[in-house]
């Protein structure tokens, strides 16, 4: 009731007891109006003038208020000053508010007047925050920050001793009783959220930041009001739909009305007393207060901020929410104090604790004198070349001083060179240059292959290197995020290919140990899981912003660290997991001035940064930390529960998912060539779908080692032209098979078939001829029909093989690891197979190729039929061919020519070893691998064997 009485008193006022008449002589104050080109600021401006005011009109189009400031100097006979204000760009507004310091001692009064009303959805300011906000709030906000040392001098030079600030609000700050930080940049929530809600709370932020302004500068003579101007017909409608005109229209006045509230209390003397309070339209009071004119704001709303103001991370300060990098353990951590419904109190508090312990850490009990002399070993510092703040320059400068062997691994040799310059100078010890552009796949894999090419033996890795809260459109060398790409998985990487080095390095240490210090932050804290679908530049990503992808990043590192202490702990590697502390360091280059500002109070020096990370790798104590996390300074600290979690750092779909990634997509030189392949000569093999890609690269190898080979594949001409071809350069002649079987009435026996054919991602309405979805149908369903069929060939060939052999290959891929169940609602045409979407379903039937294999080894081994899962590779090939081409490009550096893929299907289908692998599944190149482990299942085997027997009983 209170709400419903308060939109009636305000959207209906009574005739108000003040007019423009009343206003007071104002020759001498200097007064600033934002938005005043037209409307309520332009109206106020002209009352200003007429009165004798200097008034600076502070808006976005000089255009518009060069023409305002002709018509008000025709209408007053004074002239008003252009003062050029975007409040959607901080730039714009620290420019703006420099500009009048240039000019201006003193500033009595600040109409805080300018705003924008429900604007289209995909629209934000320069800095990326939702444009009702980030105009109506955080730009006031900003420019009233900045002007404060103007408002404190005219204040002193006033004889009441008073400047103003005067914030227009809205009645619709009543419509919601919070502000939803999740939604103050382009995120899911913001879009979900309803527009006149994001308008809403950015008018209830106007109240919140006035009421704080009153009392952290009332003392000073600095009196805050916000008021509601009334609802009016005004360029701020602009935005509206004509149904919501239409409604508004009944209760709109004219602009006029709209300037008398915020007049009275920017220039009457009874404006003086108002500090702290709200105003309402017409200047009068609502509910009981008639009599002194103070209006009754939001009750929720001031109950959460009165609540929440003597908090030290205060509404206020909130306002400026630049959460990047290290900021978001400043500022995150706030959105989880202040916002109840966020989290339990007790998780909230466990948060709050960790902040203070790490952001305000006791004095250290270890320094660099106490590192013991490095003498023999060798150690890499990723991240290490020049700058006065540099982390890992100052963990090189401390090794090299206790004579270490120290590789200096950085992106741009000549930074590092004059790094390993400064540091000789500084310790007599010369670090060692590695080239490493951790934002490249290719450069980790070269950096490695340098490094080992020179040493036998690391004993410490620090993965110190790192970037923070870049422009969202930088991506790594292979299209993932660059944060994620760089802090995560290059150092994965990196890692992965040395640890031959560092286990070599561990069993030569006398302690037996060798040490991986994996660079984290307080961030870590701030997320619980992993978004995959955000690590290529997807909308996911995109939505989740550049500041969610630094803490994703470093929960990620405190997740890998987990898990490589889990791995490798048992051979002598020691993995930790470090927040070396909030520093001043080259990690906030891409934060702005302001930003800093912000984060100036906690942070220290970069040198101290290094202690931690250095006790951890070079203290004795060091050698017993595996699978911690330390804090600032030297400190174990206690990890964010959720990176402690072995199943989410372990399991197909994380950590263990991004190894087998790396495994199967960069393999290392094969140790089978077509040259090992014996002769296949009395040998009959099918290959599926071997009129292009890698199965005509397979059937060219058979030929060329004189099997019989059939070509099964569904076009005639396409694959008459590939025997054509063959045989020109093989001399031998494949068989076109139509898959229909009738030319195998001659054979009687089959010694190895390929079921190598397949359909990646076709459009989602394309299915098989008897219903099925195609790829499941072609990839699964096809090739099990198609074995079953052959079976008594494939006995009769094991037979009469003298290693009473047959050989079933089933192709499958890497992206059979990202599923772990088959869902039999979706193999048909089915709202749930629409909803999965194309990519999904193909994972699916990879996944099945897997299954169905294991199942048909555990079947028809005691009857000589050998059945192999093989993924080929990552190859170009025509099974792209419905990839759209930004996914092309994407994928393009990872994919190999097509002779590649043949090598690990031939290799398990004509060499020696290839007989005793029944059961297993080999990757790239010719090597047997780890399968998805829910793949090899029996229960799952024997159901999907079921249900692909029950397709075909009536064939």
């Amino acid at each position: 009731m209170g709400l419903i009485f308060s939109i009636f008193n305000e959207g209906f006022p009574p005739k108000s007891r003040f007019t423009i008449d009343d206003i007071p002589d104002l020759t001498g104050k200097v007064i600033i109006v934002t938005g005043a080109n037209s409307g309520i600021g332009k109206e106020t401006a002209k009352a200003l003038l007429a009165h004798n005011a200097k008034v600076y009109i502070a808006a976005r189009i000089q255009e518009k208020v060069e023409a305002a400031i002709q018509e008000l100097m025709d209408e007053t006979g004074n002239e008003a000053i252009f003062l050029k204000l975007d409040l959607s760009d901080l730039k714009s507004v620290k420019a703006a508010a420099e500009e009048f310091l240039s000019k201006e001692k003193e500033l009595h009064v600040l109409f805080n007047n300018a705003g924008v009303m429900n604007p289209p959805i995909e629209e934000l300011t320069a800095q990326g925050y939702d444009l009702c906000f980030g105009t109506n709030a955080l730009g006031h906000f900003y420019f009233t920050k900045l002007l404060l040392p103007a408002l404190l001098a005219g204040a002193k030079s006033s004889p009441d001793g008073k400047a103003r600030v005067v914030n227009t609000s809205s009645s619709v700050h009543r419509f919601t009783n919070n502000i939803d930080f999740n939604t103050l940049r382009d995120s899911p929530a913001r879009r979900r959220k309803w527009r006149w809600i994001l308008y809403a709370q950015s008018k209830l932020g106007n109240v919140f930041f006035s009421n704080e302004l009153a009392r952290r500068y009332g003392d000073q003579g600095i009196v805050s009001t916000s008021l509601n101007p009334g609802n009016l017909k005004s360029d701020l409608l602009r935005h509206l739909n004509k149904v919501e005109l239409w409604l508004l229209d009944l209760v709109l006045h004219p602009v006029p009305y709209g300037a008398i509230t915020q007049l009275w209390a920017g220039t009457s003397p009874e404006g003086l007393d108002l500090n702290g309070k709200v105003r309402d339209y017409r200047s009068r009071s609502t509910y009981w207060f008639m009599k002194t004119g103070i209006a009754v704001p939001n009750p929720l709303g001031s109950y959460w901020e009165t609540k929440f103001s003597g908090q030290r991370f205060t509404i206020s300060t909130r306002l400026v929410g630049l959460v990047r990098g290290a900021s978001t353990e400043y500022i995150g951590l706030r959105d989880r104090v202040v916002q109840p419904e966020e989290a339990e109190l007790s998780s909230k508090m466990g948060v709050v604790q960790s902040f203070f312990a790490e952001s305000f850490p006791p004095k250290s009990k270890f320094s660099p004198d106490n590192i013991p002399d490095l003498s023999g070993k060798v150690i890499i510092v990723t991240g290490a070349n020049t700058g006065q703040y540099r982390v890992g320059k100052a963990t090189a400068k401390a090794l090299l001083a206790h004579n270490a062997k120290v590789y200096l691994a950085a992106r741009s040799q000549e930074k590092a060179e004059q790094a390993i310059k400064e540091l000789k100078e500084q310790t007599g010890k010369e670090g060692i240059f590695l080239k490493l552009d951790l934002a490249d796949l290719k450069s980790i894999k070269s950096a490695a292959e340098e490094f080992q090419s020179k040493e036998k033996e690391l004993h410490v890795l620090f993965n110190n290197a790192g970037v923070m809260a870049p422009p969202i459109d930088q991506l790594t060398a292979q299209g993932y995020d660059l944060q994620f790409g760089t802090n995560v998985l290059g150092h994965f990487y990196f890692t992965k290919l040395l640890l031959p080095s560092l286990i070599a390095g561990a069993k030569s240490s006398p302690d037996g140990k060798a040490r991986v210090v994996n660079t984290s932050s307080f961030a870590s804290r701030l997320t619980n899981d992993l978004d995959f679908n955000a690590l290529t530049d997807t909308p996911a990503r995109r939505k989740k912003g550049s500041q969610m992808m630094y803490i994703q990043s470093k929960f990620g590192n405190v997740l890998f660290s987990n898990e490589l202490a889990r791995r490798y702990g048992d051979q002598g590697i020691v993995s930790t997991a470090v927040n070396p502390g909030n520093l001043r360091s080259d990690l906030q280059r891409h934060i702005s001035v302001i930003e800093l500002l912000l984060l100036k109070p906690i942070l220290y020096p970069a040198h101290y940064g290094a202690l931690t990370q250095l006790w951890a790798g070079t203290s004795p104590e060091g050698a017993e930390l595996n699978g911690k996390f330390l804090i600032p300074w030297a400190r174990v600290g206690v990890a964010n529960p959720a990176t402690e979690d072995p199943k989410l750092a372990g399991d197909a779909t994380t950590m263990s998912g991004l190894h087998t990634f790396f495994v199967e997509t960069f393999p290392p030189a094969s140790k089978f060539s077509t040259d090992d392949i014996p002769d296949l000569s009395g040998k009959v093999i099918i290959v599926t779908g071997a009129n292009t890609g890698v199965g005509k690269e397979t059937a060219k190898a058979l030929l060329a080692h004189n099997a019989k080979v059939y070509l099964a594949a569904r076009s005639q001409e396409k694959t008459e032209q590939a025997i054509k071809e063959l045989k020109e350069e093989t001399g031998k002649e494949g068989i076109f098979l139509h898959l229909d079987l009738a030319d195998l009435n001659k054979e009687k026996e089959l010694h190895v078939l390929f079921n190598n054919a397949g359909v990646m991602m076709p459009p989602i309405d394309q299915l098989t001829a008897q219903g099925y979805d195609l790829q499941f149908g072609t990839n699964v369903l096809g090739h099990f029909y198609f074995t079953k069929l052959l079976l008594p060939s494939l006995i009769a060939g094991a037979k009469a093989s003298p290693d009473g052999k047959s050989r079933v290959v089933n192709t499958t891929a890497f992206v059979s690891h990202v599923t772990d169940k088959i869902d039999f609602q979706t193999v048909t045409d089915t709202p749930a197979r629409r909803k999965k979407g194309t990519q999904a379903l193909y994972a699916q039937s990879k996944f099945a190729n897997v299954v169905y294999s294991n199942e048909f080894a555990r079947r028809y081994a005691d009857q000589g039929v050998i059945s192999i899962a093989a993924n080929p590779g990552s190859l170009r090939t025509d099974l792209q061919r419905h990839t759209g081409s930004f996914v092309k490009c994407l994928v393009s550096p990872l994919l190999k020519p097509a002779p590649a893929g043949a090598l690990t299907q031939l290799w398990a289908g004509t060499s020696a070893e290839g007989a005793n692998m029944n059961g297993k599944y080999l990757i790239p190149w010719a090597r047997v691998g780890v399968a998805n482990p829910a793949a090899e299942d029996p229960k799952c085997g024997e159901d999907l064997w079921k249900w692909l027997e029950e397709q075909v009983q009536n064939v």
